[in-house]
């Protein structure tokens, strides 16, 4: 699905700190917050290959991501997609956003952590479908 509103796509390139929705095996949803980076009508994301979020997408590659705007008018982003893990060098997708999230020095000091570290993988959430409400 491809995001044609611009007020949608400006909403999604901010820094915000999203929830990412998985399934647990039990059928119960598992919720984290979660960076993201919005770029090709996608969202880039980071996790440990151990977390319990990407042991639920390896079982079901499908996820939902929230992102709210937390102030009065209270606008959201909610999208629904396919899991795909990309094979990209962690620190390449990293350093850009830890310094939107840190800043400059803290940013890029904590993008080194992601240099060749094979216990995380980056991944990509295409959306099929979205629902919003941005009367921001």
């Amino acid at each position: 699905m491809i995001i044609k509103n611009n007020e949608t796509n400006s909403f999604l390139k901010q820094t915000s700190v999203a929830v990412i929705g998985t399934t647990n095996s039990d059928g119960t949803p598992h919720l984290a917050p979660i960076w993201f980076t919005w770029d090709d009508n996608k969202a880039y994301m980071v996790t440990s290959r151990h977390s319990q979020k990407w042991r639920n997408i390896q079982r079901k590659p499908q996820a939902t991501l929230c992102i709210d705007h937390r102030m009065p008018p209270y606008g959201y982003v909610i999208i629904y997609g396919v899991v795909t893990e990309i094979n990209i060098p962690l620190y390449q997708l990293m350093k850009p956003m830890a310094i939107r999230y840190y800043g400059d020095d803290e940013g890029t000091d904590f993008a080194e952590t992601f240099r060749d570290n094979p216990s995380f993988v980056a991944f990509t959430l295409t959306p099929y479908h979205i629902v919003e409400n941005l009367e921001l």
